[in-house]
């Protein structure tokens, strides 16, 4: 059985009887406002001693007016709403039914059994298993056929608890037989975990708390059925010179206790993984560093500045995390050993901090001779997330004044007009007549913004606009305060769609043969190209590969766009969309409104699938903000 829409909904109005939006209820079932609307209008009338209200501009509240024909309403007719038989006849449901089977059987299973079971023909099976298969992929997870025996899930431990996590446990519960001791469980783990770290006072951000409560479910269900992970002992001896291996060891015994299991030491190595991977990085670690492990912590920091134009080489939190992290790695190294990153795939989400890891990592290749894991990439991009973090306080900096000749109040509106559209940019907005100009200090001003034609001794940049800002004008002004044109970024020649391309491969040297036909930046861009691909994938979730040479060879930064007819395997996962990034060598612009631009972009599948539905330049250009003209 699975819930219906009803019960969700349902459940999110009396888990606090207070107004929530439909906005708001859409975003946590995952479908439309309308669709929350028109729930709630069929369900109104099935409520018996209850009724859900609205209220303009706050939203819906439950509210129950007779107590006892509630009750007998939950006791003898809320069920026949609230859950559905399973419907096999959907086929997304019954992938995820499939892949839940795979993931929770050890031994084979018949494709006979398995076809009569969903009620489906071999043939229809067999394409669901496709279906499968292409998520399998993304967890380095396959399929194994043996004649006579069927099929069997193959792959590591740590995969299959990821895949789980992330497509049952995280987003499809009700897949799971007896969904009340599901919830049950989740909120005992919780309530153990939060105990736990308040004790050793380890702090964690929301998301990251959530997703430890879903690993240790998950945990939880892999040891009844007698599925462990295998970490090594030189991994588990590294993992307990970290206090995490303290606080899995003892969250795991409390949830030992609560459920009556045990878990072994490779278990409690692997929670304390997870809570490495999350933990807020302070520097509360007094190891001194070495001279020689600082120097190459600079080479890391100089290798992303000169690629990617983001300059932390004197962020003193970052070297010193850095190189505190460094140490335990580089005998990780030598003793070829590797950490397996829990969270790998939520890491990668945040792109740019990926990207500056995998930079900087390239410093430890040459250096060892070896290439440093995705895993172990993670977990130092972990620490460029929160530098990155703390780097974005550093934008609201201009001081701006705006010159008028037509009355105080066409100023306040010129001010409020440039407030709405640069609020985020400056730090200062004055006014003043053009006749009072002379008594301004106009060299303490970053911009000076003017209605009327000025002529003034100063080294400050003047931007003239019309009476009031036009969109014109915005671009301008946006242009001078990111310190480039993001529409030259993007270059209209350089946007190519309806690519008839099969492979990784054909895609490199057809892009790289045009940018050279335009550019003319050589025979060395593929090769550089391909040098950044053997560090690590540059595929992303939602259909994206964001390619790029390893070692800077363009004059200028710019962006080819490439949008695939059919999706491809780039080297695990599907891409369809594909941004190959050239950054200029010796240009120091600073690129990080560029690299919030692709990376707001990159997380919304939905932004996505509008452009290659409809891959049109000024289209793109829209989607992505960048269309002010």
């Amino acid at each position: 059985m699975i819930e219906t829409r009803y019960k969700k909904i349902f459940d999110i109005l009396t888990k606090d009887y207070d107004f929530h939006t439909a906005s708001e209820i859409a975003g946590e079932i995952s479908v439309s406002k309308k669709t929350v609307q028109n729930d709630i209008s069929e369900l109104n009338p099935l409520l018996k001693g209850a009724k859900i209200e609205s209220k303009r501009g706050k939203g819906y509240i439950f509210k129950i007016t007779n107590k006892d024909d509630f009750s007998y309403f939950l006791k003898n007719n809320w069920l026949n709403y609230s859950f559905e038989e399973t419907d096999f006849n959907n086929q997304a449901y019954r992938i995820k039914y499939i892949l839940m089977t795979l993931l929770f059987n050890k031994a084979y299973i018949k494709i006979d059994d398995l076809s009569n079971k969903l009620m489906i023909s071999r043939s229809q099976l067999k394409l669901d298993l496709n279906k499968v298969k292409e998520i399998l992929r993304n967890y380095k997870l396959s399929l194994e056929s043996k004649p006579y025996y069927g099929i069997k899930l193959m792959g590591d431990e740590f995969d299959k608890r990821m895949c789980i996590k992330k497509e049952i446990v995280q987003v499809n519960p009700e897949l799971i037989p007896n969904l009340n001791d599901y919830y049950q469980e989740i909120e005992s783990i919780r309530r153990i975990v939060i105990g736990v770290l308040e004790k050793y006072d380890f702090n964690i951000i929301d998301i990251a708390f959530e997703n430890l409560i879903y690993h240790l479910y998950v945990t939880c269900k892999r040891t009844r059925q007698k599925e462990f992970v295998l970490i090594g002992v030189r991994d588990i001896l590294n993992l307990r010179e970290n206090r995490e291996y303290d606080i899995a060891d003892e969250i795991l015994s409390e949830i030992g206790e609560e459920f009556s299991l045990s878990f072994s030491e490779d278990e409690k190595a692997y929670i304390a993984m997870h809570l490495i991977s999350k933990r807020n990085l302070n520097n509360d670690n007094k190891n001194e560093i070495s001279k020689s492990v600082d120097e190459i912590v600079v080479k890391m920091l100089n290798k992303v500045r000169d690629t990617l134009h983001i300059d932390l080489t004197h962020d003193l939190d970052l070297r010193v995390n850095l190189g505190l992290h460094l140490m335990p790695l580089i005998k990780r190294i030598n003793y070829h050993l590797t950490l397996k990153n829990p969270i790998l795939d939520d890491i990668k989400n945040d792109f740019i901090s990926y990207e500056a890891a995998t930079l900087a990592s390239s410093v430890l290749n040459e250096k060892y001779k070896i290439n440093i894991s995705e895993d172990e990439i993670g977990y130092i991009s972990l620490y460029f997330t929160i530098a990155l973090r703390n780097r974005q306080v550093d934008r609201k900096s201009k001081n701006i004044l705006i010159v008028c000749n037509t009355g105080k109040a066409t100023a306040q509106i010129l001010k409020a007009q440039f407030l709405n559209e640069f609020r985020n940019y400056v730090n200062r907005v004055n006014t003043c007549d053009l006749n009072k100009i002379s008594k301004e200090n106009l060299d303490s001003y970053d911009l000076i913004i003017t209605s009327v034609p000025i002529e003034a001794n100063t080294d400050t940049p003047i931007i003239e606009i019309g009476a009031f800002i036009n969109n014109k004008d915005v671009k301008n002004i946006k242009n001078f305060l990111n310190g480039y044109d993001m529409d030259k970024i993007f270059p209209r020649d350089l946007f190519l769609t309806d690519l008839d391309l099969s492979s990784k491969e054909e895609v490199l040297k057809y892009l790289t043969d045009l940018i050279n036909q335009k550019k003319n930046l050589g025979d060395d861009l593929l090769l550089e190209i391909k040098k950044r691909e053997v560090l690590a994938p540059t595929e992303f979730d939602n259909l994206i590969a964001l390619p790029h040479p390893l070692n800077a060879l363009s004059l200028d930064t710019f962006i080819t766009v490439g949008i695939l007819k059919e999706p491809i395997i780039w080297h695990r996962k599907k891409v369809q969309m594909i941004f190959l990034m050239n950054i200029a060598q010796k240009k120091k612009e600073d690129l990080k409104d560029l690299y919030q631009v692709i990376g707001d972009f990159l997380t919304d599948r939905q932004r996505i699938m509008q452009v290659i539905n409809n891959p049109d330049y000024m289209n793109f250009l829209k989607i992505l903000g960048l269309d002010s003209k």
